[in-house]
């Protein structure tokens, strides 16, 4: 602020951080007159906003503090209230959304021993990797299941192989949570993966001998199911990874599984 003569009101240079903040403003609002959630659209408002204030000899210009504080509040108005409007599409456009998940999954990869990924779908085998650095051997067990040995690929790496039926028994997977102890060189850590269920995805439908019945498998969930025409629904278990189903009377349903060369027979009332 400068020193004003006798009798005159004092003014405020738009130079230094006062021009800076005078930039940010006027670029806010070229942005909220044509808002893009996007941090391009951002820098693009930026640029033309120090063009503009170059243009007009910006540092040359002294205001009065009052009108000075009037016009950034005016100019922060809107693309204020933009910028709240839009906050999910910057989150989504700019994938900031994902930020909390990469902060989490970074710091478990260092609080070893490790192990990844930290998602497990419970319809299918998997393969994960364990870190556990200075470690020569190491053991997984999924639930109550036995341990699964792992496979060593040097300098404290290893290599999972976990098999449906294991993920699919293990306890809490229902409740979306899944404990793995992992044993380095006899010593136990707990990590807790998140479980995934698909939903049932039948398909291939098979009909009945009479047409009054059809039925299908679902490879995601390990289920047979036979819908009749009046409505009603019958729900098996199956085996590992069932490809497919077929009446072979109109009271019993064979179903094929992928890692089998035996059909396993399911009865129908009625």
């Amino acid at each position: 602020m400068a020193a004003a003569p006798r009798g005159e009101p004092a003014t405020i240079a738009l130079s230094g951080w006062r021009l800076q903040l005078a930039v940010i403003l006027v670029a806010g609002a070229l942005w909220a007159a044509y808002p893009s959630a996007t941090f391009g659209a951002l820098v693009v408002a930026y640029l033309l906003a120090w063009a503009l204030l170059g243009a007009l000899d910006a540092t040359r210009r002294r205001l009065e503090p009052r009108l000075a504080i009037g016009l950034a509040v005016v100019l922060a108005a809107a693309p204020i209230a933009r910028a709240a409007q839009l906050t999910r599409d910057f989150a989504e456009n700019e994938a900031l959304d994902a930020g909390p998940h990469l902060i989490e999954s970074a710091i478990a990869l260092e609080d070893t021993p490790a192990i990844f990924p930290r998602l497990v779908s419970l319809d299918r085998a998997q393969t994960f990797y364990a870190h556990a650095p200075g470690a020569s051997r190491l053991t997984a067990r999924f639930g109550a299941d036995d341990p699964i040995e792992a496979t060593s690929l040097g300098h404290g790496l290893f290599r999972i192989e976990v098999h449906g039926d294991a993920i699919h028994r293990a306890e809490g997977a229902d409740a979306g949570a899944i404990d793995v102890v992992l044993t380095a060189d006899g010593s136990p850590t707990t990590r807790t993966l998140r479980a995934v269920r698909p939903l049932p995805h039948p398909r291939a439908l098979s009909p009945s001998p009479d047409r009054t019945r059809v039925a299908a498998v679902s490879e995601e969930t390990d289920e047979a199911f036979v819908l009749s025409e009046d409505g009603e629904l019958a729900q098996f278990d199956t085996d590992d990874a069932p490809i497919g189903a077929q009446f072979v009377s109109d009271s019993a349903v064979a179903v094929a599984h992928r890692g089998s060369t035996r059909l396993r027979l399911f009865g129908i009332d009625g």
